[in-house]
């Protein structure tokens, strides 16, 4: 695996799940990633992009997350200051009806949960 200097990243983890969202902030750490912002809901996660130059979100998709809406919302809004902004879906739903409709509202990757260090490395 070849190693790439992510320290500079700024990452925002959208999960409405507590322990997934220190799981996640601990495997940024253990890549270098030094600026990881955290929030449990889409509306939040927007604002977030609007008032910051954030470089990658990983956002959850689950049942009473409206994560398509959000997905949705950064590709086509025009008070989205980054449409092209890369998306990594995490989610435990990983039949293929779900993955193409992320990837219809624009994910850049998938990742399935559970998820690991190595894995997430690979889609960043």
């Amino acid at each position: 695996m070849k190693n790439y200097d992510l320290s500079q990243l700024e990452v925002l983890i959208l999960e409405e799940n507590q322990f997934m969202r220190r799981l996640l902030r601990a495997i940024m750490r253990e890549l270098g990633i030094r600026s990881v912002r955290e929030v449990d809901n889409p509306y939040l996660a927007f604002k977030l992009i609007q008032e910051n130059d954030i470089d990658l979100v990983f956002s959850n998709w689950a049942p009473g997350l409206d994560a398509l809406r959000f997905l949705k919302e950064v590709r086509t809004s025009p008070d989205c200051p980054n449409p092209t902004l890369p998306i990594i879906v995490v989610s435990a739903y990983t039949e293929i009806n779900h993955v193409l409709a992320a990837r219809d509202f624009g994910m850049t990757e998938f990742l399935a949960k559970p998820v690991a260090a190595e894995t997430v490395y690979h889609r960043i």
